[in-house]
């Protein structure tokens, strides 16, 4: 049986030894460098809390993001506060704050508490949307969130 190398030359059975050696070389290589990945993001999540209840309207609230669409180029990080989030009732309770975030900035952490210096606060909400009105929404992390916080934690054990 022939396997093919990366010229799509047949391997021979002298060739498959040293394809092996290499394959297993480079799987090691790849769990060195999650075992690397993983070690940074616990660093730098390491002063994150994380809340699964809404603050409540007229929280201080900081969002980062990185925001795609000019005048923004998605390369670097922004931040948008407000000493007072709202609730938008008409939107399913979403946070939303003035922002001039653009699309790309979805996904991005809604946190109180942040401190710009270190970098830590508490995860609150996560970035939906941008509206035509100028406001930025967040959705709050609720039992949905947790349970799924909470199967990611059983399994990372």
């Amino acid at each position: 049986m022939a396997a093919l190398a990366g010229d799509a030359r047949p391997i021979t059975g002298k060739d498959l030894c040293t394809a092996l050696a290499l394959l297993d070389e480079r799987r090691a290589n790849l769990v060195s460098h999650r075992t690397r990945l993983i070690n940074q993001l616990h660093a730098l999540l390491r002063d994150l809390g994380i809340a699964f209840t809404a603050p409540a309207a007229g929280t201080a609230v900081t969002t980062l993001g990185y925001p795609v669409q000019a005048p923004f180029d998605g390369r670097s990080l922004r931040r948008c506060w407000t000493s007072a989030i709202a609730v938008d009732r008409s939107s399913a309770n979403a946070l939303t704050m003035p922002c001039a975030m653009t699309p790309g900035s979805s996904g991005g952490p809604w946190l109180t508490g942040f401190n710009p210096a270190t970098g830590a606060g508490t995860v609150v909400a996560i970035t939906s949307f941008h509206d035509e009105r100028g406001l930025l929404s967040g959705r709050q992390l609720d039992d949905v969130g947790y349970a799924l916080y909470q199967a990611a934690d059983r399994t990372s054990a």
